[in-house]
Parts: C-alpha cells; sequence; structure tokens
C-alpha cells in the first residue's frame, strides 16, 4: 500500500523511498487522467514563435500503455488565439465541449483535474546541458473520445461488436 504524501517541516525524519524509473512510452496513442492543472505567467523568448502571450495552463496528463507503463508529461497550454486549435483538442477531449461545436466556451479547469481522454503521444530527443542525450514523451494532439457502442449492440470477443 502506498503511503500518503505529507508536507514535511525542517526537522523531519528522511526516509528511504524505493526510486521510480522514468519511462518514455514509444511514440502512439494513449489513455490519459489530468492529474494537476496550473495556472502560469509565459514569459516568450527570443526563439519564441508567440510573442504578446501572457499566460500558460501547465497541464500535467499521465499516460497509461496497455501493458500498465505510464508516465507524466507536462502539457503546455498557450493562452493566445493562435493555439485556439490546441485548446479545442484539449476540451473536447477531457468532455469539456463537443467536436464541432462552434459556441465560445468559458473553460473549467479545475473541472478538468480527474478526466480522462485519449492523446497522441510522439517522442522528443533533447541534449541535456553536459551534452548527454535524452528522450521524454511529449503530446502531439489530443483525441476526440471514441464512440459508445450503440445501446443495442452486444460485445462477442471474437467478433468485437456486433
Amino acid at each position: 500500500m502506498t503511503q500518503p504524501e505529507y508536507a514535511m517541516d525542517w526537522d523531519s525524519a528522511i526516509e528511504h523511498v524505493e526510486e521510480k524509473p522514468f519511462v518514455v512510452l514509444p511514440a502512439g496513442e494513449y489513455d490519459f487522467v489530468i492529474t494537476n492543472v496550473e495556472r502560469k505567467a509565459y514569459q516568450p523568448g527570443s526563439q519564441s514563435k508567440i510573442k504578446d502571450c501572457k499566460w500558460k495552463a501547465e497541464v500535467s496528463v499521465k499516460l497509461t500503455a496497455q501493458n500498465g507503463d505510464s508516465t507524466t508529461v507536462k502539457n503546455n497550454l498557450y493562452l493566445h488565439s493562435k493555439c485556439m486549435g490546441m485548446l479545442c483538442q484539449f476540451f473536447v477531449a477531457v468532455g469539456q465541449r463537443q467536436h464541432g461545436d462552434t459556441s465560445p466556451l468559458k473553460p473549467n479547469w479545475e473541472g478538468s483535474i480527474g478526466a480522462t481522454g485519449r492523446a497522441k503521444v510522439k517522442i522528443r530527443n533533447w541534449t541535456k546541458d553536459d551534452g548527454t542525450p535524452m528522450q521524454s514523451n511529449e503530446i502531439d494532439r489530443f483525441l476526440d473520445p471514441k464512440p459508445a457502442p450503440a445501446a443495442n449492440q452486444q460485445y462477442n470477443p471474437a467478433q468485437g461488436w456486433q
């Protein structure tokens, strides 16, 4: 059983905890759950494609493979009109918007915590400051929810939904 998390103070005992290995999932489509959303200020760098943006949502997305392996990716959703497509993908994927809906949406960021969906994931290759090559997962796009099977359909393990 996992011990619950707790705040420590300067005099708290530090116990040994087994480190979990860092997992990079193969590129593909994965189920996810949103574990956290943080509202952050955005400071564009000199190479940034978006210059006049002030805010971003840093969304923690826990991806789980069918074999049970999982990893958490931090995905930035920039609050800028240039990023409206990715914002719409996100809110459709977590069930706050219907695909094709053209009406304005007032996002419920906190309401997305615990939401589930699917995402297309890719592998990002990068280099640490010391020259070590690294890999990590990155959200390529959020996917529309899979349609639920019709109520009158029956599942046959050999043939699928009938």
